[in-house]
């Protein structure tokens, strides 16, 4: 299976030989093409544990196996990398509600945390070394918004959208969508929390200002800040950080230590 990309935006940079990325920025984003096939199998094999490699396993289809591998390989290689330990050493953990954390890596970053999503063509990966963090990625596709609108968005988020022109609707449901997703998952509460107890900026541009109010937090809006990741024609994703850190990198893999290049 070979995944559909159009429109794939470039400002997602390769990493060149011998710097230190994660120097340059307190937030990294990192985007990994799914090229439904498992050539890179040993390569990102060898970074997982025998637990990890077996619930790869358990995946029937290729392209499901190469999603569940990269997922859990890229996390363990970036971790490692920033933390100047192997992968195997990297203590992965998973909080109250699901949330996966970064334990206590031997070489020790008590400040690092992580989020990974994954949708269609792409895995994103994103690395904090400054708080909580979120990321979610959807691959567009046919379904019922208008129902989705009413069940899962506020009375403030249903009312904007409605009022978006319909050309621009499928694209503000996706922001909405991977907005509202990204910050659940830097909350740490999964489904714990209710779509419709909080509202999100609306506007699918890459230049909106983008903002949360929830019921439950009064401060959320000034706690949290939110970072447009466009990815292609076919993908929308958000970024959410605690703390409002001055800048975010992306970085495309394949990097310079990759297995298979594009």
């Amino acid at each position: 299976m070979r995944y559909r990309v159009a429109d794939l935006d470039e400002t997602f940079q390769p990493v060149q030989p011998g710097v230190r990325w994660f120097d340059l920025a307190p937030v990294h984003v990192w985007r990994f093409a799914l090229r439904g096939e498992l050539a890179a199998w040993p390569w990102w094999s060898d970074r997982l544990t025998t637990g990890e490699i077996e619930a790869v396993q358990r995946y029937r289809r290729p392209e499901d196996q190469e999603r569940a591998l990269i997922s859990r390989g890229a996390r363990r290689h970036l971790i490692a990398e920033v933390c100047a330990c192997a992968p195997e050493d990297v203590d992965l953990g998973v909080g109250l509600h699901g949330k996966p954390s970064c334990q206590s890596p031997r070489a020790g970053r008590t400040d690092l945390e992580f989020n990974v999503s994954h949708s269609g063509a792409w895995v994103l990966v994103a690395i904090s070394m400054r708080g909580a963090v979120g990321v979610d990625i959807e691959q567009h596709r046919p379904v019922e918004e208008e129902r989705l609108v009413a069940d899962c968005f506020s009375p403030e988020e249903a009312m904007a959208w409605r009022a978006l022109p319909p050309k621009d609707r499928t694209a503000g449901f996706y922001a909405t969508w991977t907005r509202k997703e990204a910050y659940l998952k830097g909350l740490g509460v999964g489904l714990g929390k209710a779509l419709d107890r909080f509202s999100v900026t609306v506007d699918p541009s890459p230049m909106a200002h983008v903002v949360v109010h929830d019921d439950d937090d009064p401060t959320a809006t000034d706690r949290w800040a939110f970072w447009p990741l466009p990815i292609d024609g076919n993908h929308s994703a958000s970024l959410v950080v605690a703390g409002r850190p001055s800048s975010v990198c992306r970085w495309e893999w394949p990097g310079h230590e990759s297995p298979v290049e594009a």
